[in-house]
């Protein structure tokens, strides 16, 4: 799967920090339909997205080092199928019950923006912090963020390129992804179709 070149504001390299403004103006170009929440993605660019299992079976977490091994495996295996210029932007969540933004979740990320997320049921609101960070791409560099998905400790992680022209959400269980284009997802999908669900819906 091939992406061209970037265009828009550039995000720096890794080492030199992050930019919330450049960071908003690009995810505001390119993801104009859906705050940066990872659950809503799916909602929102339906024919861009698709879904991988991590576990046979729709299973959610693993009961094994030999299963997080498998777990980690695939993660990284479309990541680096998605990885071009060698490097991600890794976006992270921490919430709170006012505005203000608690200390990163992880040493060293950049605090990006805060969404208001409301329960349509009980009305109860909670802010969610996201915060960022560029890290250099290499398979198994995100292992131990990627483990804690895997069981539930980390619910809100977001996993991109430097462009922010590819979004993968690793869950408990699997990861969405969007994709540019419709084509580029089926792309993507051919190459690992075993990982995918066989519902119709693609969940």
């Amino acid at each position: 799967m091939h992406l061209g070149p970037a265009e828009g504001p550039a995000i720096p390299a890794a080492g030199q920090g992050i930019d919330p403004t450049t960071l908003t103006d690009r995810w505001t170009e390119l993801w104009p339909e859906c705050a940066p929440v990872p659950t809503r993605l799916r909602a929102a660019y339906p024919d861009r997205w698709i879904r991988f299992r991590t576990l046979p079976e729709g299973r959610r977490h693993p009961a094994s080092e030999e299963e997080y091994a498998a777990v980690l495996h695939r993660h990284n295996t479309v990541l680096d199928d998605l990885v071009t210029d060698g490097r991600v932007l890794v976006l992270t969540a921490a919430y709170s019950e006012t505005l203000r933004a608690d200390a990163a979740p992880h040493p060293g990320d950049t605090y990006w923006t805060s969404v208001l997320l409301t329960d349509e049921r009980t009305g109860y609101e909670i802010h969610q912090h996201q915060y960022a960070r560029l890290a250099p791409w290499s398979p198994g560099c995100l292992d131990p963020l990627l483990r804690t998905v895997a069981t539930d400790l980390a619910a809100t992680v977001l996993v991109a390129d430097a462009e922010l022209r590819w979004l993968c959400h690793p869950f408990a269980g699997g990861m969405d992804v969007i994709l540019p284009t419709p084509e580029h997802r089926d792309a993507l999908g051919a190459r690992h179709p075993a990982w995918r669900s066989t519902r119709a819906t693609g969940l």
